[in-house]
């Protein structure tokens, strides 16, 4: 879709007063809208919101696979699909924002609970298959203590959806008659799916209320101008945009395919480049708020730096193509120039610099 550059009334008027002024103000950032209020809106109607989705798609799933369980029905199972497919759109929105609560700890962070792929772009399924087999053959108590004790590679969002779109046998079947009956022979199967779904909302939710919840929440860090660490929030900001571009376009567009299991059973929801669509229409939504709130492209704009605005603009067009046409080399291309937007056009554009290189987890 062809992507209109709104600039504020704010905006266009510092535009002007640069061409007329006898010295230039670009890179004057008082010359337009001021970047702290891009950055508040940023928090509250994007970063923010996006972690609570995540946390409710999550409860949502999980309370619908609790009230179907032990012995649900065709109409149950595609339910529970339907409901994982929401909450994988839902984590690759939220997966934009990877910083704060979500990396929450530098050996165990919490996206790793959510997406275990995503430290180090290794594909767990076949993990995630085994843990499935032993629990449900196993003579385990499928308890608090036993679902704390699995490893991060066996839980999260890949293991609900080996669960709800496979069954549970030497060659797995994704026929939705089958995975009803393998609910109906092996309740333990049941118990199981309940016990992760459970797991993985407690995360997500743990996750939301670290934006907005307890003594010190990180939304009024984000806001106070400096992170514990010495860190600018907004360089945190657009540092884990890169990561995660540079993530999807090395471990998935050029290497893993994202959703297999999901992709292999309801492949007309076409799951991974619905995912990626959706991490797009994020990126998107943040640089342009499309009201009347000041967001990034109004200060890049304010500060004389229009060119950049539609540089990036026609990148995430050509991205947004390349997903709309399925092509995954296409779209590692198309994603490699947005980062590079990213790392050029739009720091620069905001007077800010993002310091070190860094990249998607090696």
């Amino acid at each position: 879709m062809s992507h209109v550059v709104t600039i504020h009334p704010v905006a266009s008027l510092a535009i002007l007063l640069c061409a007329v002024a006898v010295a230039g103000c670009g890179d004057d950032e008082s010359s337009g809208p001021p970047l702290q209020a891009a950055l508040q809106r940023a928090v509250d109607a994007r970063i923010v919101p996006r972690m609570t989705a995540l946390a409710d798609a999550a409860e949502q799933l999980q309370s619908d696979i609790e009230a179907g369980c032990p012995s649900p029905t065709s109409d149950q199972v595609s339910s529970f699909q339907d409901g994982w497919l929401r909450l994988s759109l839902r984590w690759n929105e939220a997966a934009t924002y990877v910083f704060g609560p979500l990396d929450d700890d530098p050996i165990v962070p919490a996206y790793i609970f959510i997406e275990s792929m995503r430290q180090r772009g290794i594909d767990y399924t076949q993990t995630v298959r085994e843990a499935r087999e032993a629990a449900i053959s196993g003579p385990e108590t499928l308890d608090e203590s036993f679902f704390s004790s699995l490893s991060f590679t066996e839980i999260g969002v890949l293991a609900v959806e080996a669960l709800v779109f496979e069954t549970s046998t030497a060659t797995p079947s994704n026929r939705l008659e089958d995975i009803v009956l393998a609910f109906a022979a092996t309740p333990r199967r049941c118990s199981y799916l309940t016990g992760i779904a459970d797991r993985l909302a407690a995360r997500t939710r743990q996750v939301a209320d670290g934006w907005i919840s307890g003594t010190e929440p990180f939304r009024a860090r984000m806001l106070s101008g400096q992170l514990e660490d010495g860190s600018d929030p907004t360089v945190a900001v657009f540092v884990a945009v890169i990561e995660q571009l540079e993530f999807l376009r090395r471990r998935k567009l050029a290497a893993i395919l994202d959703a297999q299991i999901a992709t292999a059973a309801r492949p007309n929801a076409n799951p991974f480049f619905a995912n990626l669509q959706a991490f797009l229409d994020e990126v998107e939504t943040l640089m342009e708020a499309g009201d009347d709130a000041v967001d990034f492209f109004d200060v890049m704009a304010g500060r004389g730096r229009t060119d950049g605005v539609t540089t990036v603009t026609a990148r995430l067009n050509a991205a947004r193509q390349a997903l709309n046409a399925a092509d995954r080399e296409q779209a590692a291309d198309a994603f490699l120039q947005l980062e590079q937007s990213f790392r050029r056009e739009v720091p620069e554009g905001l007077g800010i610099e993002l310091g070190l290189n860094f990249s998607d987890g090696d």
